[in-house]
């Protein structure tokens, strides 16, 4: 049985295999953000809702948006590293689509929500200005977080999901083809 290893492969070329490297590394830091930034925004809210907590003082919050704000900068500049070099490594594997069809399709995957973290990003463009330009102010960056949070309704759920399903189809490859070669001799004469 042939080896389905994709980053691995002999046939790879060594700026594809950088591709791979930085994609990858750009993914984990951005996919490690994104659940760590998720836990500083929700720790303003009330569990389960998207109200903001009452017994929260105003400094604590203030706060926490400020460095919910400046983590923004790391994940955006990871995600646009693995955006734009993962799509150039997915692009240079087009031979292996037809035989590896889960390569296609976590690459599809990858790129369908790429609306949504866009939209996300211009939330965060806005937040990460205001806190540089020392104009953050309480109801306004409530504001801000809450708009990023709640864009697109179910998307980011459908993303997260999208997301892990890719990362699974990779691992588990369900829809690789055996070589034609192999295909002819396993047939009884």
């Amino acid at each position: 049985m042939q080896e389905m290893i994709l980053f691995r492969n002999p046939t790879n070329t060594r700026f594809q295999r950088l591709l791979a490297f930085l994609g990858v590394m750009g993914g984990i830091i951005w996919l490690g953000g994104s659940i760590v930034r998720a836990a500083i925004a929700f720790d303003m809210f009330i569990p389960g809702t998207l109200t903001f907590k009452p017994t929260m003082s105003a400094e604590a919050m203030l706060q926490t948006i400020r460095l919910f704000g400046m983590t923004a900068f790391y994940t955006m500049f990871s995600y646009g590293l693995f955006v734009v070099l993962g799509t150039a490594y997915w692009l240079s594997l087009r031979g292996l689509w037809r035989v590896r069809g889960g390569v296609f399709i976590a690459g599809m995957l990858f790129l369908l929500y790429v609306p949504v973290e866009a939209v996300q990003m211009y939330y965060d463009i806005h937040l990460v200005m205001m806190i540089q330009d020392g104009a953050l102010a309480l109801e306004a960056g409530k504001t801000l977080v809450l708009k990023r949070i709640s864009v697109l309704n179910g998307a980011l759920l459908l993303a997260m999901l999208g997301y892990i399903s890719a990362v699974l189809v990779l691992c588990m490859q369900p829809l690789t083809r055996a070589p034609a070669t192999q295909a002819f001799e396993e047939q009884p004469s």
